[in-house]
């Protein structure tokens, strides 16, 4: 078997897993970007694998339909999920997309920064700035001291990758929103003005 599956493979599992269309469709936004930003930055010599990159941003939130009624943590869930079915690359992507750990460590960029990154950027299935994405986290899960806590520290997390990133590919942040303009779902399709920078 292959370790890390194609995108029909995905499809099928966020079928089964009857994944909410408005998460299905975040989830091939989220892949958009991120195959974009994994692409570019491989052009400049990072050895990103852009198969493991489609395969873990589209299944990033395999179990967030069920968590809605269950409140587990859906990156562990989906993790342990994609491991028993025979994706130990993906399902270790997968558990670092919501809090990576050691995100400060020097080193290359690896696909979970992509992920996770991505993610952050994407408010159900439109770009937007972090300041936005975080607001809108804040609002939705910051119930506690504790939560606003650890979504700041999310937050300042993503902006260090965020400053990793573009330190290196040519874009600015911004023009991640361009995407905004195409279906969520057309992974083939760049926008006219990223496809000039890729």
């Amino acid at each position: 078997m292959n370790d890390i599956p194609d995108e029909s493979i995905c499809r099928e599992l966020m079928d089964r897993c009857a994944m909410l269309p408005n998460i299905m469709a975040h989830s091939y936004r989220v892949c958009q970007v991120a195959a974009f930003l994994g692409n570019a930055l491989s052009a400049t010599g990072n050895g990103l694998d852009p198969a493991l990159i489609v395969a873990s941003s589209l299944l990033h939130d395999i179990t967030k339909t069920r968590s809605l009624k269950t409140k587990e943590n859906h990156a562990l869930t989906g993790g342990s999920l994609l491991e028993d079915l025979g994706y130990p690359q993906v399902a270790e992507v997968v558990r670092g997309h919501v809090r990576l750990t050691g995100d400060g460590e020097p080193g290359p960029l690896r696909e979970v920064h992509i992920i996770n990154y991505a993610d952050k950027r994407v408010r159900h299935d439109t770009v937007v700035s972090l300041e936005e994405r975080f607001v809108d986290l804040m609002d939705r899960y910051g119930r506690t001291a504790e939560r606003r806590l650890r979504l700041e520290q999310m937050k300042q997390t993503a902006r260090r990758l965020e400053q990793r990133i573009f330190r290196r590919i040519a874009p600015d942040p911004d023009d991640l929103q361009a995407f905004n303009a195409l279906s969520p779902f057309d992974l083939k399709t760049l926008p006219p003005q990223l496809s000039r920078m890729s």
